[in-house]
């Protein structure tokens, strides 16, 4: 009395698209089984692809004609494996299991080149682990050989082990696996049959070191909006690509076409050296910013303070006078789109009182924003001068700036900020 023993079982949903032919390959597939056609019975049926011993031996004596061997290249051998499957561990959620054919097993030099398996019918980790690492295994047995033999041979089906004798070969009843077989009948009323074979190898079916992985829904990381270092890293991640986007024209450009403002700031700063060769010899000084069309630009420029030399009249007497304060100053804002010729937008005069000046341009076109600063050389006190006086009239004259005051940095600062 026989008994039977369940190895494999399938568990998934049948694409009813595909016909019926590619769906039943895709069940045997995932039971490690071949399709195969028994011209006795007229049906078709499975063979289980498990170790076996040889049905049928093939010698000089039944090979018709040439018989071909090939061998996969070595950098064409698959050394690793990688499977998703859903697992029913997890609910059905798909998971991967990866394979790796070890070092020693390999040719020197050979590339790494994996295997990749999708199945769609099988959810038990152990079945999917048996079926894809004997797929790895079968594939590094890299011998294939094709033959044709008579009708006497119909009875043998794909995933039947055979074995060849060849005294070119150096065979002794070598045992390969059968893959494909093809029927053709001849002009002549023949029937032959074409048979590819792969290698066969006893150790492609040992499982001793394979290990079930055990997976859990229960991971024990907290929900993401509970997990403070993983949100931090994130938001670090966020923050770094939106950086990468805003270092160049095409990603600052695609951030704000989206609505996003960009905001920019550049700073110039000019030391006390600078500041008084320029301002000493009657000369400008500031900075000019080329940029894209802008929502809004602001220049905030920061005046030098000095020790500032002036001469006033006093009862019509030129009096030498100091003080301890704002350098009087011009400031201009101008625009310019090929920064050549320019036109100026905005001027103000700063006095002693104050050295600061913030000047807001909205919706700025592209194009170039010069600055300029230059002392002021005279200062009229007294616009109410009766006009019979013509001479030694009530205003400062600048002179030399001593020295200029450097509290902390530079000593006049001129900032760009803008918002794209």
């Amino acid at each position: 009395m026989s008994s039977q023993q369940q190895l494999f079982s399938i568990n998934g949903l049948v694409d009813t698209n595909k016909n019926v032919w590619q769906n039943a390959e895709a069940l045997a597939g995932s039971s490690a089984a071949f399709l195969t056609w028994d011209p006795y019975i007229f049906k078709y049926g499975v063979v289980i692809n498990e170790p076996g011993t040889s049905t049928r031996s093939f010698t000089d004596d039944n090979i018709i004609g040439a018989m071909n061997v090939t061998e996969t290249p070595f950098d064409e051998l698959y050394n690793s494996c990688e499977v998703q499957f859903p697992n029913k561990d997890i609910r059905d959620k798909v998971d991967t299991i990866r394979f790796d054919e070890p070092i020693a097993n390999r040719f020197d030099y050979e590339p790494d080149n994996r295997l990749d398996i999708q199945f769609d019918f099988v959810n038990d980790p152990i079945q999917a682990d048996v079926i894809a690492i004997t797929e790895l295994k079968q594939s590094r047995v890299n011998k294939t050989v094709s033959f044709t033999t008579d009708f006497t041979n119909l009875d043998v089906a794909a995933g039947d082990v055979i074995d060849i004798t060849n005294s070119y070969w150096g065979w002794s009843a070598k045992l390969f696996r059968v893959v494909e077989i093809t029927q053709t009948d001849t002009t002549d009323g023949q029937i032959m049959l074409d048979i590819i074979a792969i290698e066969y190898d006893a150790e492609v079916y040992n499982y001793n070191n394979l290990t079930r992985f055990s997976r859990t829904l229960n991971v024990g990381v907290p929900n993401i909006k509970n997990n403070a270092p993983v949100e931090v890293a994130r938001d670090e991640t966020t923050g770094t690509q939106v950086g990468r986007a805003l270092a160049t024209t095409t990603g600052k450009a695609a951030i704000t076409a989206g609505g996003l403002p960009v905001y920019n700031s550049l700073d110039s700063g000019f030391t006390t050296t600078q500041v008084d060769t320029q301002l000493n010899g009657a000369s400008t000084y500031g900075a000019t910013l080329n940029t894209v069309a802008l929502k809004n630009l602001q220049v905030i420029v920061e005046g030098p303070t000095a020790t500032v030399q002036y001469s006033v009249f006093i009862d019509e007497v030129a009096t030498a006078r100091a003080y301890v304060g704002a350098v009087p100053i011009g400031i201009t804002l101008a625009y310019s789109t090929d920064n050549s010729s320019y036109s100026n937008i905005k001027q103000v005069f700063k006095e002693w009182t104050g050295n600061s000046h913030v000047f807001n341009v909205t919706d700025a076109a592209a194009g170039y924003y010069r600055i300029t600063i230059e002392k002021v050389n005279t200062l009229v006190l007294d616009q109410d001068t009766p006009a019979s006086v013509t001479s030694n009239q009530a205003t400062i004259s600048v002179g030399t700036i001593a020295s200029t005051a450097q509290v902390a940095g530079d000593a006049s600062t001129i900032s760009f900020i803008t918002l794209e």
